[in-house]
């Protein structure tokens, strides 16, 4: 459950005779140690300390004649801890074995304490209290580690409701649109909702204790007092774990002499000043991100502003033409600064008022004006200063996104809740304070988040950023006021809305009256991870790594203890674990955690986390591990997904990562292991280790090239805390330190000496024999010099490659080209940048070591010739084809020129709204990491038009290789090389829609190859399927065509199923191979490979049909089995229920009682069925209704581009009807068969019955 803000916060008081009168130590000063009692005193220019002193940047207190304090010191009614050496703590501090809170200043605070976004209490002693909680006759629950609960739990077997705030509720409660009744203690009587399980720091469920503050409690050192109550307030709205008091009202003097006014617009106009804002249009896709990547229903234009009254107004209203819009129902605005203001570090705020209503998304944010420094979203950085749901206006929220580009982002946030009587239709003033390494988040002066924990990783970067990166660059400024969208759950307003607006006073930009302080990465969180598991003897986390006390649950009812069995979206499979984890998996589902493991381990902030385990599989297989959080902590991921695929040998894994986010005493490790149908993974010896995190503790380590290609680490000097991450540096005298504006190392050296004296080094660099290496870097020096290079063996007795570089005062760039020595191969060899022989500054950057050969690439495994049929000789196999996308929709007819020489022709009609909206594409290549290829082909076009050729992976859409290709009838051949930077199956792709320089008519694609460059065999032909005669007890007729010459007379063995096939049984000819009937025996799939001298391996996939049997590919068509191997639901707005009919002939019963808004608002259908391509299919099954009324059936692809392969609209009545469906499927694939019975062209809240489901290969055909 989340930790959500309380409208409670302590009003720090800060000593007025405290910190503003202390003095920093003088020059001539020392401690000095009483011989009588051990007691410490302090003398410097001033003579002997008392009361507060800062020594060496640490605070320590001293009494009236001179002695040190250590432990509680009471200072004016205020408590401060000093440890054992007398240093004032901060933060959480543990005395006795209880925990207690001190802000920036050193005060203990007590009451309601907001830390990184998570609430705890403290009782009047200033103790965390665990358990239930009771402030001014409310109760609250802390969990184990002391944060705040809200949501249901359940606590001694009974179970309770608290709100947002924390507050227990009673009487009547609405959870998920359901209504349930809580007693006025609390517990919840008569139904009970699903909840989740509270426990104590002993694992125990906690039970309900009364925790009255009363004037008697003391210190544990038993001292008298505490902080008087006037230093609290229990009617407060801040949230701040800071020294001040939580505001920063903005027109006190303080703050106007704190800040000073540096860009502003106030909307006195009338109309948007273009000197200072730009329009952003269409649904985003033009800026790389469809529906603005939140699936959002608007059509930004700029005809939705307006500036009246001295305000912006931004307008969202639903439009009766949506096809003017995109195709979108409604239109808004979205305006940004970027290219005419931007700013690094201030005080950034805005007068808002914003309309209530569901469905309303406005915010007030800020973006990276550059994503090429580190990298595009999320990398970049997001600062969300508001957000605000229309259907929630008691809350607005701030956030951060950082972290890795997508999909391994993260982000953290907190959110405020208005005062009672107040929400967001009033004008609030909404601002962050942002500063080097910490940013605060405002509502009308009141703090209620403080950011100071992030980092930004590029994809190809071994390590993150120098902190305080992302948050370290020019970031512009955006409002808009999206409609809809994943933010609120996709709802959209309610069918009566019209327009809303969004009005905005003033924006302001302010900067700090001096130089900012610098917030320092935080260390190590040691904090109350109360409750956390206690790891084994091997330091393992994994109380359990084989597996023995595993159980099949849901995501309901998950234990924190154990090992826990899931699987969802159609994954079928059940386990043993009699030797670690034998899981024989019979349907992967359609997502990856179809089938999944989840354990849960305590992850503490900036330790560093490494997994171990063991796995095979019979099969080809791939398992996902990750860490993140669970539902409370609304799935944060942690870590990159970790993927492996597996091998029939048994092989261990390992995988690290850096926890960056909230402490999590419940960080949540996953498997994942759906997809993959049919077969058998084992899972043993799981172990999760904690140790210290630091980048440099990796500078000596063997060090694999970078999915760029690179085999130096950090050459821009811009990785690790200070820049310098994975080099080291040796010298007297000399100094090197990192500019990371300029990604550069300057070194300083006062002397001249031995060239040896002075090394910037880098050890681990993989040296490969017999491979050529390329060395480029850029630098200058402050006068011409010599500066050498050298490749050594770790221990610098062997030396690999040297030369020596002439600098000078120009910044250059230079190179040198080596080649390891046959037989010599060092995986973690040092590269040496020698200087020490003339003095002055050197500026060295942007250093690459690159392999340019692939003289020991191991081609096990690796496709040497990912495109099959690249000449089209064989039609459209192998290949896929895509049009009907965008609005107005695409449209293009795919043909085969008649001539001799084949070639795709695509005749497109109508270009969409995107490139791909017309596209020819290959599926499923296997491509290899760090192995180079060559995509070769010829293209033209009847009229000048342009189109994009990439190759791409089809999840994240990751690019390998793009170009844009302007063509003209004449026919242009086109080279593409590339290296793979990891493992992956990718797409190739012809994107031929709306480009950047479209055009109706024909565009011709031919001769396609993909190939391994410097492959060690030739290409062979590409063999077809036989789909005609495809039936036991028929000769099959293998067809191929395409390959290198000479091919076919080089064929010297053909096996069918891994078995060498006799001469006799079959027979080559031209374009075809005709295999013995003899060798087919049983329905089912064969593996058919044909090997030539020379060539690489030719295969296919023979599917064999024993029409003897039933062949019914859908299992419990009948519903004798319930709803086994079937899927419902129902999406709001709609409503169903689902049920089994009671009579002897089972029925699937659909009871609508709202038909949504869309057909398949309400559906039920089955999933993951293989079909082939170019195969014949029938669909039956019989359907009726209590009422007339129509329902869609479909078949249908589960993926993007969510292809339909056969679709048919049935109108039902009272009467049983049969329904027949033929279609043939234009591509391999696992669709589902769904029957949709939302909103159809003639909709009715009214029973559907189905039954008699089948789905066969069309024997008639």
């Amino acid at each position: 459950m989340k930790s959500i803000k309380l409208k409670k916060i302590i009003a720090v008081a800060v000593a007025a005779s405290m910190i503003p009168v202390m003095l920093q130590s003088g020059v001539n000063a020392e401690w000095k140690q009483s011989t009588n009692n051990g007691s410490w005193s302090y003398v410097d220019d001033s003579g002997l300390a008392t009361n507060w002193k800062l020594i060496d940047g640490k605070w320590y207190n001293f009494d009236e004649s001179g002695v040190m304090k250590t432990g509680w010191i009471n200072d004016n009614g205020i408590w401060y801890f000093a440890n054992a050496s007398g240093e004032m703590q901060t933060g959480w501090v543990n005395d006795k074995g209880i925990w207690y809170f001190t802000d920036t200043s050193g005060a203990m605070q007590t009451g309601w304490i907001n830390d990184r976004g998570t609430w705890y209490f403290t009782d009047t002693t200033g103790a965390m209290k665990t358990g239930w909680v009771n402030d001014k006759e409310t109760w609250y629950f802390t969990d184990a580690s002391g944060a705040m609960q809200t949501g249901v739990i359940e606590v001694d077997g009974k179970v309770y409701s608290l709100a947002s705030s924390g507050a227990m509720q009673t009487g009547k409660v609405i959870i998920d649109n359901k209504e349930y009744n809580f007693s006025n203690s609390g517990e919840a009587v008569g139904e009970i909702p699903q909840a989740v399980k509270a426990f104590d720091n002993k694992g125990v469920g906690v039970t309900k204790q009364a925790d009255k503050p009363t004037t008697t409690e003391t210190l544990p050192s038993s001292t008298a007092s505490k902080n008087s109550s006037s230093h609290s307030s229990s009617s407060g709205n801040s949230g701040s774990n800071s020294g001040n008091s939580g505001s920063n009202p903005g027109n006190s003097n303080q703050e106007q002499d704190k800040w000073k006014l540096v860009w502003s617009d106030e909307f006195n106009g009338t109309s948007l000043d273009p000197n200072k804002w730009s329009y952003q249009y269409g649904n985003g896709d033009e800026y790389g991100a469809v529906d603005w990547g939140n699936n959002e229903k608007e059509y930004y234009t700029d005809q939705n502003t307006k500036v009246e009254d001295g305000d912006l107004v931004i307008e969202a209203r639903k439009e009766d033409n949506p096809d003017q819009f995109g195709g979108k129902k409604y239109s808004s605005a979205r305006i940004r600064t970027l290219g005419k203001f931007s700013k690094t570090y201030g005080k950034i705020e805005a007068a808002i008022t914003m309309p209530k209503g569901q469905g309303l998304w406005p915010a007030f944010w800020m973006l990276p004006d550059d994503d090429n420094i580190y990298g595009k979203w999320a990398s970049g950085g997001e600062i969300d200063i508001m957000e605000a749901k229309g259907g929630h206006p008691n809350n607005v929220w701030g956030t951060i996104h950082f972290g890795k580009e997508w999909p391994n982002n993260t982000s953290s946030g907190g959110h405020y809740t208005f005062p009672e009587g107040k929400d967001i239709s009033g004008q609030h003033i909404y601002s962050v304070e942002w500063e080097p390494g910490e940013i605060r988040w405002y509502v009308d002066g009141e703090l209620y988040y403080t950011a100071n924990n992030w980092f930004s990783q590029g994809n190809d970067q071994p390590a993150p950023y120098a902190y305080p990166a992302p948050f370290d660059r020019n970031f512009h400024i955006i409002l808009n006021m999206a409609v809809g969208g994943a933010y609120d759950g996709n709802v959209e307003p309610d069918d009566s809305f019209k327009s809303a607006d969004m009005k905005v006073d003033y924006v302001r930009v302010y900067d700090l009256n001096g130089q900012y302080p610098v917030h320092a990465n935080p260390a190590t969180y040691e904090g109350p991870l109360v409750g956390a598991r206690t790891p084994l003897a091997n330091g393992s986390y994994i109380l359990d790594p084989s597996f023995k006390s595993i159980k099949a649950t849901d995501t309901d009812n998950l234990s924190f203890d154990n090992w826990n069995f899931l699987t969802a979206s159609g994954g079928q499979a059940t386990f043993t674990n009699d030797n670690g984890l034998d899981i024989d998996i019979k349907k992967g589902g359609t997502v990856n955690y179809g089938v999944q493991l989840v354990d849960h381990v305590p992850l503490r902030l900036n330790k560093k986390y490494t997994l171990k385990f063991k796995a095979k599989a019979d099969k080809n297989a791939s398992v996902q591990a990750q860490f993140g959080g669970g539902a409370d902590r609304g799935y944060t991921k942690y870590s990159d997904a970790f993927k492996v695929d597996l091998t029939t040998e048994e092989k261990e894994y390992e995988y690290s990562f850096v926890m960056k986010d909230t402490p999590n005493v419940h960080g949540r490790l996953e498997f994942n292991l759906g997809l993959t149908d049919d077969v058998n993974i084992n899972l043993n010896d799981v172990e999760v280790t904690e140790s210290d995190a630091d980048v440099e503790d990796n500078a000596s380590t063997a060090k694999e090239p970078l999915d760029n290609g690179n085999h130096i680490y950090n050459g821009d000097f811009n990785l690790g805390d200070n820049g310098m991450g994975f080099w080291d540096f040796k010298g007297e005298g000399a100094t090197i330190k990192s500019d990371k504006d300029k990604k550069e190392a300057d070194i300083t050296l006062p002397a001249a000496g031995d060239k040896n004296s002075v090394i910037l080094s880098q050890s681990g660099t993989n040296l490969l024999q017999s491979d050529v290496y390329k060395l480029t870097f850029k630098a200058s020096a402050s006068k011409d010099r010599p500066m050498d290079v050298r490749f050594a063996s770790k221990d610098g007795q062997t030396t690999y490659a040297q030369n020596t570089f002439n600098l000078t005062t120009e910044d250059s760039e230079y190179d040198y080209e080596f080649t390891m020595q046959k037989g010599t191969t060092d995986v973690n060899s040092i590269t040496q940048f020698l200087m020490g022989n003339a003095d002055g500054d050197v500026y060295i950057h942007d250093i690459q070591l690159i392999r340019t050969t692939n003289n020991n690439v191991n081609y096990d495994g690796v496709d040497l010739y990912p495109i099959k049929n690249g000449d089209f000789s064989l039609g459209y196999n192998y290949w896929q084809t895509m049009d009907n996308q965008g609005t107005p929709a695409s449209k293009a007819d795919f043909s085969i020129t008649d001539d001799a020489n084949k070639a795709a022709a695509i005749d497109v009609k109508a270009l969409g709204d995107s490139n791909w909206n017309v596209m020819l594409y290959s599926n499923d290549m296997k491509l290899s990491k760090g192995v180079s290829y060559t995509l070769e082909f010829d293209a033209w076009a009847d009229q000048a038009r342009d189109i994009v050729a990439k190759i791409e992976e089809n999840a994240n859409y990751t690019s390998y290789t793009s170009k844009t290709l302007s063509l003209k009838p004449d026919k242009q051949h086109v080279i593409l090389n590339f290296t793979m930077p990891k493992d992956d199956t990718a797409q190739l792709k012809f994107c031929m829609g709306n480009t950047s320089s479209p055009a109706l008519g024909k565009v011709y694609i031919d001769n396609v190859s993909l190939r391994v460059k410097n492959a060690p065999v030739k290409m062979p032909a590409t063999l077809v399927l036989d789909t005609t005669d495809n039936k036991i007890g028929n000769d099959i007729n293998i067809a191929y065509a395409g390959g290198d010459s000479g091919w076919k007379d080089s064929i010297k063995e053909i096996t069918v199923e891994d078995k060498n096939v006799d001469p006799t049984l079959y027979k080559v000819s031209d374009g075809q191979i005709t295999l013995d009937k003899s060798l087919f025996t049983k329905q089912g799939d064969y593996n058919i490979i044909v090997k030539s001298d020379g060539f690489d391996d030719a295969d296919v996939k023979q599917s064999m049909i024993d029409t003897s049997v039933n062949n019914n590919l859908i299992s419990n068509g009948d519903f004798s089995s319930e709803f086994e191997n079937w899927t419902h639901f129902a999406t709001t707005p709609a409503a169903a229920t689902f049920s089994i009919t009671d009579d002897a002939d089972k029925t699937a019963a659909i009871d609508v009682q709202s038909t949504g808004e869309a057909d398949w608002n309400v559906m039920l259908f089955s999933d993951n069925i293989k079909l082939a391509k170019d195969t014949n299919y029938v669909l039956e099954f019989d359907a009726w209704a209590d009422e007339d009324r129509d329902i869609l059936a479909e078949i249908q692809q589960n993926a993007d581009p969510y292809t339909t392969y056969a679709s048919e609209a049935v109108a039902l009545d009272g009467n049983k009807k049969h329904v027949t469906l033929k279609f043939t499927m234009k591509n391999d694939d696992k669709p589902q068969v769904k029957f949709c019975c939302g909103k159809t062209n003639n909709p009715k809240a009214t029973k559907i019955y189905i039954d008699n489901v089948s789905l066969k290969v069309d024997q008639n055909k």
